[in-house]
């Protein structure tokens, strides 16, 4: 049977692949030892089919593994880019909001009927005017009334009494802001700046501080200190214009004079004695400018477009895989054929050289597809990168847009310093403003920079009556320690402060505490003039732990006051409020 066996081995042998040689073989069945070689070479090239097919067949397996793990990756992906799309259509929700809700700096300029070219917009221009600088009872500041008034409905009440307010038109006086003489009236213009979120008036100085931008700058003015009406320190343009038609006649009004500095808690050095002062108007401008809105924009709308190129890469991709598992499906069906086959060659091999082969480049083209697959994805990657990475740079300019919304400007009465964590320094200085027996003096109080720079009026001669004055300021108390100081010979500092994360800042009489919303600045004793002084003043806000101001504290020079302030009761109801006792004070921004 062996033998049998044998034969008809033999006979398939020669019958089979070599049957195509050049040179048949004859094979003579009486010749074991020729039968047991071709046996042997048999066996040996089965061995070899075995271990390239093993091999191969692990190879595909780690194939389909990769295959698993690229489809696991895709859906992540696919996860991703769904997630990046939502959140980019939120960011630009957020940059449109943004854009809509930037604060405007608007200011007055005063003497001139144009803004400033370039950084600012007119809101409207109008006559400078205020109340009559011989009433007693007057409102102190200067306003600028539109030249296109819209009356109300109490226009035409009858009422001649002396229980009212007026507004009279104001007048340039003395010839000192280079106008021919004094009966000329005075021109202003309300300015906004799209571009900035605060605007600041600085006295004593014709340059604005760094990261500032100068709107305009001029003289200070104010009303003369010998007159009866309180009035308000203003920044008349250097330039100064005339109304038309105001020139025929002198008819007062609200009058503007320069202003000079007094030297003793105003200190000198820095500022000199009997100087007329100079002052600018200064504006902050946004970090974030309406260009850099638009690259914002532009680079969200790219990141949109690069994961849709992603999104398309994600399919062609996933398309190629399904390509390669196809293709690995075949050659797995191939490799089961191979398997049959070669289970069937212990008789016959079916299996020629060239088949072989064949697997062998479908295999070498599956891992090829799957290189290139690799490669695409490696690319996916890449670009998800680059686009995670332009949305970490959008949102850092978002955060800026959020913190440059709008700038709050205060001053910190009672120190040198800001405070801490949520405010930057602008300047410091002394604080001022006009002495307390100077009935026609300036109401308000003035932080005066320690650094001045003068303008070109500084030296002109004049010593008569019809100026303003700025004074230094002292600690006042009647000895009772409100400010906490042994006596009342120390001068008083102050700071500028801004704070970019807020756009108001509001000082709250007759509280410590900020209510909900709002951030606290500092806090501390409401203050003002004395009440039985012949000066106007203001309320404002000392710091709960003031400071002062070096080689102040050996003279007692009365010049601008701060005293503490008293509740009355009566139209103040009580309670909540308690008659005759100190108020508090604190400073807030939103």
């Amino acid at each position: 049977m062996t033998m049998i066996l044998l034969l008809c081995l033999t006979v398939l042998l020669v019958s089979g692949p070599r049957c195509t040689e050049s040179v048949e073989k004859r094979i003579l069945l009486s010749d074991p030892q020729y039968i047991q070689q071709e046996l042997t070479r048999f066996q040996s090239e089965l061995q070899e089919l075995q271990v390239k097919f093993n091999t191969q067949h692990m190879e595909n397996a780690n194939l389909k593994s990769t295959v698993t793990q690229l489809h696991t990756t895709v859906d992540q992906l696919k996860t991703t880019v769904l997630t990046l799309n939502i959140t980019n259509s939120k960011l630009q929700n957020t940059v449109g909001q943004l854009q809509n809700n930037r604060r405007s700096a608007v200011f007055t300029r005063w003497g001139r009927r144009d803004c400033p070219a370039n950084i600012t917009s007119l809101v409207y221009t109008g006559y400078a005017g205020g109340s009559m600088y011989t009433d007693t009872g007057a409102a102190a500041e200067y306003l600028c009334m539109p030249s296109d008034p819209i009356w109300g409905p109490h226009k035409d009440l009858a009422y001649d009494g002396i229980w009212v307010g007026y507004v009279y038109g104001s007048e340039y006086e003395d010839g000192y802001f280079g106008i021919g003489d004094s009966l000329h009236d005075v021109p202003c213009a309300v300015c906004v700046g799209n571009q900035h979120t605060a605007s600041l008036m600085i006295p004593g100085r014709t340059q604005c501080y760094p990261g500032w931008t100068e709107a305009y700058h001029g003289d200070l003015s104010s009303g003369a200190y010998t007159a009866v009406s309180a009035t308000q320190y203003v920044c008349v343009d250097q330039h100064p214009q005339a109304l038309e038609g105001g020139a025929d006649k002198n008819e007062d009004g609200k009058l503007f004079y320069g202003v000079k500095s007094k030297c003793g808690p105003l200190h000198c050095p820095p500022y000199e004695d009997n100087k007329f002062l100079s002052c600018v108007n200064t504006a902050l401008i946004q970090n974030i400018t309406d260009n850099q809105h638009q690259d914002t924009i532009s680079q969200l709308q790219n990141t949109a477009l690069i994961q849709n190129i992603t999104d398309n890469q994600h399919q062609d991709t996933i398309s190629q895989l399904q390509n390669t598992a196809l293709i690995q499906n075949i050659t797995d069906n191939q490799h089961q054929d191979t398997i049959s086959q070669l289970q069937n060659t212990a008789l016959i091999q079916n299996i020629t050289d060239n088949q072989h082969q064949d697997t062998i480049s479908q295999l070498q083209n599956t891992a090829l597809i799957q290189n290139i697959t690799d490669n695409q994805h490696q690319d996916t990657i890449s670009r998800l990168q680059t686009t995670l990475q332009a949305q970490t740079l959008i949102n850092n300019q978002l955060r800026q847009l959020q913190a440059n919304r709008g700038s709050a400007v205060f001053t910190r009465w009672g120190r040198r310093d800001c405070p801490a964590n949520i405010t930057s320094f602008v300047y410091t200085g002394y604080a001022g403003g006009s002495l307390y027996t100077d009935t026609g003096a300036a109401a308000e109080y003035l932080c005066m920079p320690s650094d001045p720079i003068w303008g070109p009026h500084k030296d002109l001669v004049y010593d008569g009556p019809w100026v303003g004055y700025v004074y230094g300021a002292e600690y006042e108390d009647a000895g009772v320690g409100v400010f906490g100081m042994m006596d009342s010979m120390h001068d008083v500092p102050c700071v500028v402060c801004v704070v970019n994360q807020f756009t108001s800042s509001l000082m709250f009489p007759g509280r410590t505490q900020c209510y909900p919303g709002w951030a606290e600045a500092y806090h501390g004793d409401l203050s003002s003039g004395a009440h039985s002084a012949a000066a106007a003043t203001q309320y404002v806000c000392v710091d709960q732990h003031p400071q002062a101001l070096e080689g102040g504290g050996n003279k007692d020079e009365n010049r601008k006051l701060f005293y503490g302030v008293k509740s009355k009761c009566g139209p103040l109801h009580c309670p909540p409020y308690e008659d005759n006792n100190y108020l508090s004070c604190v400073v807030c921004l939103k």
